[in-house]
């Protein structure tokens, strides 16, 4: 990633469809970008990375890298070890977070 990036390790579990989850699973090879919402005014797009071949089915939990692109004041407040977040697709929550790790 860039200087202007941020990257945190988490954990991702995904809501169950039956419980307004996604229908189909997730594949992390730079294509999944959802939107990320700390419970603020704000939603930050992340790129969720796996490792290859790695994906994850609604109602599974799996280890994540999530790359924000951009390294906005509030977003870094906000990146902390066990800090829960929603991952968003549009206004629809699909997952909840929980960060493992800070890297940057």
């Amino acid at each position: 990633m860039t200087n202007n990036s941020i990257s945190i390790i988490a954990k991702l579990c995904l809501l169950p469809t039956k419980k307004g989850g996604r229908k189909g699973p997730i594949f992390g090879h730079g294509s999944y970008r959802p939107n990320h919402n700390f419970g603020h005014k704000s939603l930050y797009i992340g790129f969720i990375e796996m490792q290859e071949g790695f994906y994850l089915e609604p109602g599974e939990c799996g280890k994540v890298r999530v790359d924000f692109l951009i390294r906005h004041e509030e977003l870094i407040k906000e990146l902390y070890h066990g800090r829960e977040w929603y991952v968003q697709e549009g206004a629809k929550v699909v997952g909840i977070g929980t960060i493992l790790e800070v890297l940057d």
